[in-house]
């Protein structure tokens, strides 16, 4: 017993000893470096202002999300930008177009950004192919044309109002974000979906294709397709859908 009282009591002083040691060095450091701490969690403040881009046209859209939720309108019109985010970070957000695809660019951002609202919103033709990179959160409003090509790779979570497509609509699905797309109607529905996001479809289709890797689910129960090919399907997740109006629960390969 004695002993143990020893060592708890050794304990107790090699903590008292480094505590006092940061207490010290924490006096020595100087303003500058305490103002260069300041700023480097500098956070947005609530609130929002709006700045609006005018780039040129493009054919694709690449964007990072990071913080900021997506919204794509498409439009005739000339190509226009809206960023909505906290005064002291709307300055720091860069959008232009670069070999004829749109992109975003973020400057010196501070490690902690909070505020009201943090948003892109996009007002231009259908692209070719839609990519997003982040944990924002994607909004697609009513779209209609050939085809597109949607790659998501995060956590956002990713929502479709309305396609109609003569072509196709391809989804490359990365990670734990979700997608919803109601009211679908394409020439052909290609499905890659690997992660755990869970993805949720309905409308129909002249043929649907599917491959899909992890634990997340895939539920195209009410999409209707004439054909479908299911290329892989593993995982813990689920895949179902429709085949001419017959929902067939298919079970891991």
């Amino acid at each position: 017993m004695y002993k143990n009282l020893i060592q708890n009591f050794s304990k107790i002083a090699l903590a008292a000893v480094f505590m006092t040691s940061l207490s010290s060095c924490y006096i020595r450091i100087s303003e500058s470096a305490i103002q260069r701490m300041k700023e480097s969690i500098q956070v947005g403040s609530d609130s929002p202002t709006m700045q609006t881009f005018h780039p040129e046209s493009y054919r694709n859209i690449d964007l990072t999300t990071g913080f900021m939720d997506i919204e794509f309108v498409q439009s005739d019109s000339a190509v226009r930008v809206e960023v909505t985010t906290s005064a002291d970070l709307i300055g720091k957000i860069r959008v232009e177009t670069i070999d004829g695809t749109l992109v975003n660019d973020f400057d010196d951002l501070p490690t902690r950004i909070f505020g009201s609202e943090h948003k892109i919103v996009v007002y231009g033709p259908l692209p070719d192919s839609l990519i997003l990179n982040g944990g924002g959160d994607a909004l697609i409003q009513e779209i209609e044309g050939d085809s597109l090509y949607l790659s998501m790779n995060g956590s956002g979570d990713v929502r479709f109002k309305r396609a109609e497509l003569s072509g196709g609509l391809t989804l490359n699905l990365i990670g734990s974000g979700d997608l919803e797309a109601g009211m679908l109607r394409c020439g052909t529905l290609t499905l890659s979906r690997t992660g755990s996001g869970d993805t949720r479809l309905a409308g129909s289709t002249g043929k649907a294709q599917f491959s899909r890797v992890g634990s997340g689910d895939v539920d195209a129960s009410e999409l209707v397709a004439a054909s479908v090919e299911v290329l892989h399907n593993s995982g813990s997740g689920e895949l179902i859908y429709n085949l001419n109006g017959e929902k067939i629960d298919l079970e891991e390969d």
